[in-house]
């Protein structure tokens, strides 16, 4: 009904039933209210909500003031706005908060004097959303209509004595400065910088990052500036924080000199600031003055300031890795100061290769002669991280006199540092250095020697280095005693001496895996040429280990000698293994004996293969059987035949066909009529049939081209198989043949 309904008495019946004890009537009542606010707010009603404003109800008092504030500036007329001023000294708190919205949502009409100041009185409730709602309403004005006497009042307020009042005006004049800066804008929150109040100095540095960075004008960089010179120690800290947060974007001459002016500041903090926000810059920073700068504040007696310049020169270096970062850099090792000599080093590590000029390199090594334990150790970290280092004379003096330094770490590094070098250069000065490690108390330090002798030992395979690393497979560390097996592997044959092998050959019982493993896999390398009666004891041994890694090995280098070095020494070695308790050995040698080939098939080679058809372990026969096979024709004497024909009747199936493939493989000697009848006999009754007919084809295109054995399936249970020529003739072959 709307418009019609709007009378005096419809609106003041309404308003009355704000107050009713029942829920429901009261939100019946409110939504008829808000209809009429919004499509026709009359007189009548404006005066009414006004009267209401002093109802003895709170929730009428309450939702009069909402109404209003639904109006909007439709209402806003002195009377109203006096009515909603008075409703600020409201004893209820809701009431005095909604009157704080409402003026907030009238605009330009309420920013008087006296609502501003009413406003900001406020901001000092006890109640904290009335607070909350002043400081909105100030925040609404300052976007709606910025006058000079919001402004001035603001400005009035940023001088209170509550902090929450200062906060509040800070905010607004933010959102002022946002849209609209000005001087006078700038000026007074830079001046906010400096308050006692955290809240109120993180509002104004909010408002200025947020203006620097959507519009940084040169009169908000040039306030920021000349902010470094304010006598407040928190302003000038600000706006350090200020140009570090913008970055590159006010990295311009001015701001950059006045940066390192703040430096020297008498504040640490405002140091600290400085120090972060050169880091900040990025590459425009990266000159020789911000260098040596940042440089300078390493030394700083506050730990904080010397942490931020290590930041800082890491950020720059970054951006910036040139030879005059680094030249500057490494100045600080002039001073007799051991932190800046580790955050020089810590800066250096996290540049890694790129720090590794000449300069810095030489500047390092020149410090580990007469300098602390701890900066030894971190110089020699920080020349490991570049893994570039040039093995000139001075270096390797310098670092064998550090090689004796009383830390460990120190001596550790040195024998890294020896083995990078050692790897462009191994002269003799620097192999006796890492010689001399090998014996060192430390076993870091002795691992660390092994390990640079082993990514040298190609060209660092002469007798001192030889006879080290056998004295080191004793060692009673396993890591080292295995890095001395990998370094005499890499030095092959060079390293094939009697001694060597002993200790080699010993280290294949050792207690630890990896050291086993490691030794065969050096004998391997060490020995093909220089094959000793003792490496096959160790051979058996170690293809007893009940490690599979170590096993493997064992097989892979027995193998490999059997393909390679088929000695008459060798031979019998292996015949001999074939009495070893363990079938594996037994097995693993068999195979290796078939390995040989036939060209070194030597008559106790044949023996020895022959006794393994008799061993108790089918896994050892069926392997003998096999190697045989592999021999071929030049095992085929009726010795070997006789034996492989006693072998087919093996309890073991698998044991059986292996003899007969075997048989099967030795060409024409196999194939007579004594053989086949064995295999019919043996086969025709058992699941093997269909490969007894191909075995027995093998036999019989030694003698008869045209012969052609039937569909395995006729063959019957006596030992039958029938035969046909070419000609179409068929016969049969049986048992009796």
């Amino acid at each position: 009904m709307g418009e019609k309904l709007a009378s005096n008495q419809s609106i003041s019946k309404l308003i009355h039933a704000l107050g009713d004890v029942d829920s429901t009537v009261r939100q019946v009542a409110c939504e008829s209210l808000v209809g009429m606010a919004r499509k026709a707010p009359t007189s009548g009603l404006m005066s009414e909500l006004i009267d209401a404003l002093d109802n003895v109800d709170p929730m009428v008092r309450k939702t009069a003031c909402q109404l209003l504030g639904t109006m909007g500036e439709k209402v806003a007329t002195g009377q109203s706005i006096s009515k909603i001023i008075d409703a600020l000294d409201n004893s209820d708190p809701m009431v005095r908060t909604t009157a704080c919205r409402v003026l907030g949502n009238m605009g330009e009409k309420l920013a008087s004097n006296q609502s501003i100041s009413k406003l900001i009185h406020a901001l000092d409730d006890v109640d904290s959303t009335v607070r909350e709602g002043a400081c909105q309403a100030l925040r609404d004005m300052a976007r709606k209509a910025p006058t000079s006497e919001l402004i001035s009042k603001l400005i009035q307020a940023l001088g209170g004595v509550d902090s929450t009042v200062r906060q509040g005006a800070c905010e607004a004049f933010g959102d002022m400065a946002r849209k609209a800066p000005t001087n006078e804008l700038i000026s007074t929150l830079i001046h906010a910088l400096g308050d006692v109040d955290s809240a109120v100095r993180q509002d104004a540095c909010e408002a200025l990052v947020d203006m620097a960075r959507k519009a940084p004008t040169n009169e908000l960089i040039s306030k920021i500036i000349d902010a470094l010179d304010d006598v407040d120690l928190m302003v000038r800290k600000t706006a350090c924080q200020l140009l570090g947060t913008m970055g590159e974007k006010l990295a311009t001459d001015r701001s950059i000199s006045k940066l390192i002016h703040a430096l020297g500041d008498v504040d640490s903090t405002v140091r600290q600031s400085a120090c972060e926000a050169l880091g900040d810059m990025g590459e425009k920073a990266a000159t020789k003055e911000v260098i040596r700068g940042v440089n300078a504040a390493l030394r700083d007696d506050n730990v904080i300031v010397c942490s931020s310049a290590m930041r800082a020169l890491k950020k720059i270096g970054d951006q910036a890795a040139t030879p005059l970062f680094f030249s500057e850099l490494v100045v600080g090792f002039q001073f007799q100061r051991v932190d800046i000599h580790l955050n020089i080093c810590k800066i250096l590590r996290k540049m890694g290769k790129k720090a590794a000029t000449s300069k810095v390199i030489s500047t390092l090594v020149s410090a580990l002669d007469g300098n602390n334990s701890d900066v030894r150790d971190a110089i020699c970290e920080t020349l490991k991280s570049m893994n570039e280092i040039e093995g000139t004379g001075q270096v390797i003096n310098t670092l064998r006199v550090v090689a004796g330094d009383e830390n460990p770490q120190v001596r550790e590094s040195v024998c890294v540092l020896l083995g990078i070098i050692g790897q462009q250069n191994a002269t003799i000065p620097l192999i006796r250095v890492l010689i001399q490690s090998l014996a060192d108390q430390n076993e870091n330090v002795r691992k660390s020697a092994c390990e640079s002798l082993k990514n040298i030992s190609r060209s660092a395979a002469g007798s001192e280095v030889i006879e080290g690393l056998v004295i080191t497979l004793r060692d009673k560390n396993f890591q080292v005693r295995m890095l001395a097996c990998e370094a005499l592997k890499n030095m092959g044959e060079k390293a094939a001496n009697a001694a060597v092998i002993n200790e080699l050959v010993n280290a294949v019982e050792d207690e630890n895996t990896d050291v086993r493993k490691s030794a065969l896999d050096a004998l391997s390398k060490i020995s093909k040429s220089a094959a000793v009666i003792g490496i096959f004891r160790t051979l058996a041994i170690a293809l007893d280990d009940e490690n599979p890694y170590v096993w493997k090995s064992a097989r892979e280098m027995l193998d490999s000698y059997a393909e390679e070095d088929t000695t008459d020494e060798f031979i019998a070695e292996l015949c001999t293994a074939l009495a070893h308790n363990s079938p594996d050995v037994r097995k693993s040698v068999c195979e290796a004996l078939g390995n040989i080939g036939a060209e070194r098939a030597t008559p106790e080679l044949i023996n020895g293969l022959m006794n393994a058809l008799q061993d108790e372990n089918a896994d050892v026969r069926n392997s003998a059987c096999a190697s045989f096979g592999r021999l071929g024709e030049k095992a085929a004497n009726a010795e070997v035949i006789n034996a492989l024909l006693l072998t087919i009747v093996d309890e073991d199936l698998d044991v059986s066909l292996s003899a007969a493939e075997a048989l099967g493989m030795m060409g024409k000697e196999v194939a007579t009529s004594k053989v086949i009848r064995e295999l019919i006999v043996r086969f025709s009754g058992t699941s093997a049939r269909k490969w007894l007919k191909n075995c027995v084809q093998k036999l019989l295109n030694f003698f008869c081209d045209t012969c052609k054995v039937e569909d395995a399936s006729i063959m019957t249970t006596n030992g039958t198989m029938n035969i046909r020529k070419g000609s179409g003739e068929q016969f049969s072959l049986t048992a009796e043949l």
